[in-house]
């Protein structure tokens, strides 16, 4: 049975902010912080704690976000989001002025491996073209 987890909705979020290098930086690298509510469901209970990086490289019409994951429960599936906000801070923490995630857009699946270790490259725009429409 595959679990659906949102990556950067439920179980993980940006742990860095995204700053104004972002226009001149053509990759960057980041890690991902558990969200601690759900800690347990991503993990093996005596196990080291899950991680993630993501890096994104800039592309002229698209960009390419490459993430891997280690210490997962061994075969977790999950959908990859983006959001346009996180609940979590910079720093992990959660963020007490958080309202909503804003527009989600489904990236791909993940599914991590007999290991725990997970990986995907997704080529999508990210950067300097994304937007959504949101009426509302």
């Amino acid at each position: 049975m595959k679990r659906l987890f949102i990556i950067t909705i439920a179980a993980m979020s940006l742990f860095a902010a995204v700053t104004r290098t972002w226009a001149q930086a053509s990759e960057t690298t980041f890690k991902l912080a558990v969200n601690p509510p759900f800690a347990d469901c991503l993990g093996s209970p005596y196990g080291e704690k899950p991680s993630a990086t993501v890096t994104v490289q800039r592309g002229n019409l698209n960009d390419v976000l490459i993430l891997h994951a280690h210490h997962l429960k061994p075969n977790l599936a999950f959908d990859v989001f983006t959001t346009q906000n996180s609940n979590l801070l910079a720093n992990g923490q959660p963020n007490p002025n958080f309202k909503n995630f804003g527009l989600a857009w489904y990236q791909s699946d993940l599914q991590a491996n007999g290991r725990g270790d997970a990986d995907v490259t997704i080529k999508t725009i990210l950067l300097d073209q994304i937007f959504g429409f949101d009426p509302a």
